[in-house]
């Protein structure tokens, strides 16, 4: 029952140049508002991303991911090529 759509993989890897450019540009700016919450809100759009429209991650990553975040994360997202295998996650020192 899968059904690839070239139309929504394209649209993920534009729109993930672009959150990878924001990004940089969060992490070298020298002020401005919380920076880790603005690098959080990309690693969490960037998950959302690579499940619903690059459909490369998993119930197993989507739940770790989710735990991630009730569990204080600021972001978390899938990380190494998907379809399985690990995510990374933005916490406060202070949360550790």
């Amino acid at each position: 029952n899968y059904n690839f759509n070239p139309h929504n993989r394209l649209t993920h890897v534009i729109n993930e140049a672009e959150r990878t450019i924001k990004f940089r540009q969060v992490c070298e700016a020298s002020e401005g508002a919380d920076k880790a919450v603005q690098l959080a809100q990309l690693m969490n759009d960037s998950h959302t991303s690579c499940k619903t429209l690059y459909e490369c991650s998993s119930d197993e990553l989507d739940e770790l991911v989710a735990l991630c975040l009730e569990s204080g994360a600021l972001g978390s997202r899938l990380t190494g090529a998907g379809w399985g295998g690990c995510n990374v996650s933005l916490v406060r020192t202070a949360d550790l």
